[in-house]
């Protein structure tokens, strides 16, 4: 998977995110890489000021990376809670507070960062109610 990192200092606006999607697809489809799956989201806020915010492309071939970005793979077989959330960010951000709820109450840890299969265009769907956002947090 093709990965981009950068910081903001407020939470990246949709425009941002999917202008990154952009640029990540151009440059796989430029070395002859495919899509395999939906854009993958994970926005952490550091500190009061800072967001860290990664984008990914799923891709079906290794390529050389561009500036800013990585190759990152997800190992098989891990295991994974999953959720599927119906709605706008606010439902979403909410969806991880219980998943983290949940890893609490039941003594799990992640070895790594969640993160949120877009698999609706938000760009495209303007009705918050509609979008659909697949959520996936590694547990141990």
């Amino acid at each position: 998977m093709l990965v981009s990192a950068n910081t903001y200092p407020i939470y990246p606006s949709l425009q941002v995110i999917y202008n990154t999607v952009t640029t990540l697809q151009q440059h796989a489809g430029s070395q002859g890489a495919k899509q395999t799956n939906f854009p993958m989201l994970n926005v952490t806020q550091t500190d009061e000021h800072e967001y860290q915010v990664n984008v990914a492309l799923p891709i079906d071939k290794r390529i050389i990376p561009f500036q800013k970005t990585s190759l990152n793979n997800i190992p098989k077989g891990g295991n994974l809670l999953v959720a599927d959330v119906r709605g706008g960010q606010n439902t979403v951000n909410n969806a991880l507070l219980q998943m983290k709820r949940y890893m609490k109450d039941h003594r799990l840890v992640s070895p790594a960062m969640p993160f949120q299969s877009l698999v609706t265009d938000r760009l495209a769907q303007k009705d918050t109610s509609k979008w659909i956002t697949k959520i996936y947090y590694p547990i141990l």
